[in-house]
């Protein structure tokens, strides 16, 4: 059901709620570099109420030079689709961490299908495919 309402785009009419309800991080429109940039709840709303894969990526990448990785599983999920694997393995290390805290996102099925994924991928690195496998078994 939520990923009927995440694939329609309804998660951002909540997102605009939470944004007007949530303070921003200190110097959150800042982000690592100092420049004024989108603050930190704009990239997230773009990240989760992404129209396509590819927006939603586009926004993790913004997101992550800005601010570092998100602390958030949902805005983590993009980040599963990266080329670079030693980003890849941080974005899946990241997700283990918050699981192991958290207990298992809201859209674990989603989680799980594209950990499945990355382990059945020769490509990836054995790192990479040791630790989805991991995080998958969490799951």
């Amino acid at each position: 059901m939520l990923d009927k309402a995440f694939a329609r785009g309804e998660l951002g009419k909540v997102m605009d709620h939470v944004s007007g309800v949530l303070p921003d991080a200190p110097s959150a429109s800042q982000g690592k570099s100092g420049k004024k940039g989108p603050s930190r709840q704009k990239l997230l709303y773009e990240i989760t109420s992404g129209a396509t894969p590819s927006k939603a990526f586009e926004a993790f990448e913004k997101f992550r030079k800005a601010f570092g990785l998100p602390d958030e599983p949902e805005a983590l999920l993009p980040g599963l689709d990266h080329d670079d694997q030693s980003l890849l393995l941080d974005v899946i290390r990241k997700l283990d961490e918050i699981v192991s805290e958290q207990g298992p996102p809201r859209r674990h099925k989603t989680l799980l299908a594209r950990l499945r994924m990355i382990e059945d991928d020769f490509n990836a690195d054995q790192d990479v495919r040791e630790a989805a496998a991991h995080l998958a078994s969490k799951l």
